[in-house]
């Protein structure tokens, strides 16, 4: 497809800035309730200073799975994977899509998850409705 990878993180952000058009975070996995440390915590606190549109999947890297993080990344887009997280009430960003709507109906009902309708959800999510 054509893109690229890092074989290295940059440690400036105008370096990110400047070679990408769109950065993608899906480094760091939710429930983390101790600060993030290490090199995680050097790439996310580059992460947080670029200018250039940052897409989190599915949860924010450094963010709590119900309760978000104000000092954690702040996306402009979130990619919500099979439905939204709790912390999803926390997203400030300008597009919130559902991908991935994905859980088969018998899971559904199986685990009596009585999944509801999103509100605010963009076309993404819409679109599936209509078809399925």
């Amino acid at each position: 497809m054509d893109m690229s990878f890092l074989s290295f993180f940059p440690s400036e952000p105008h370096l990110i800035d400047s070679a990408y058009n769109l950065v993608v975070d899906a480094i760091y996995g939710s429930c983390h309730k101790e600060r993030i440390t290490g090199d995680f915590a050097s790439v996310l606190e580059t992460l947080k200073k670029i200018e250039n549109p940052l897409v989190s999947l599915d949860i924010p890297s450094g963010w709590d799975i119900e309760n978000g993080c104000l000092d954690g990344l702040q996306p402009s887009m979130l990619i919500s994977l099979t439905c939204p997280k709790l912390c999803a009430h926390h997203f400030q960003g300008q597009h919130h899509y559902l991908g991935g709507w994905y859980t088969p109906r018998t899971l559904e009902i199986w685990y009596e998850l009585n999944l509801p309708q999103y509100a605010g959800m963009d076309y993404a999510y819409q679109a599936y409705q209509k078809h399925y």
